[in-house]
């Protein structure tokens, strides 16, 4: 499942990197890392006012944060995680799955000449005649030999 992305079409300034001291983030995971903090936070802040203890806000909060980190760092086997999704989708739910063995009767190329052989050959026909010898024929003949 991997993908060739040439060197010289890659996906502009959004694949730049910025180092940050253990990792080099790209723009596009800065961006969805910054709108999973701006949403947590939103969630957190309204629980918050609500008068909902901030430890269990957190608590609801935090799962919400995971999956936008998850999104943003997904890499599996140079997909990222929309490519990979696709993959998916179309490999197991829209194409067929291709069966490179299919067990059937495989036949014997022996049989197939003895077959071609047997069509060929010419049918002989014996017949058993009867000797039936006439009186009058063989009285002829008689006279012949005389």
């Amino acid at each position: 499942m991997k993908t060739f992305i040439p060197k010289h079409l890659q996906e502009g300034l959004f694949n730049l990197t910025l180092p940050l001291w253990p990792l080099n983030i790209t723009i596009s995971q800065l961006f969805i890392l910054a709108a999973g903090t701006a949403i947590s936070l939103m969630i957190w802040n309204w629980l918050v006012k609500k008068w909902v203890d901030r430890l269990v806000a957190l608590i609801f909060v935090l799962p919400i944060f995971l999956v936008f980190i998850i999104v943003a760092f997904f890499k599996f086997s140079e997909l990222k995680l929309i490519p990979f999704i696709s993959k998916m989708i179309s490999t197991y739910f829209l194409n067929d799955t291709i069966k490179y063995q299919v067990n059937y009767y495989k036949i014997d190329p022996l049989e197939i000449a003895l077959k071609k052989l047997k069509w060929n050959e010419r049918k002989e026909l014996i017949e058993v005649k009867d000797w039936k010898l006439d009186k009058e024929k063989v009285s002829k003949l008689n006279t012949f030999i005389d």
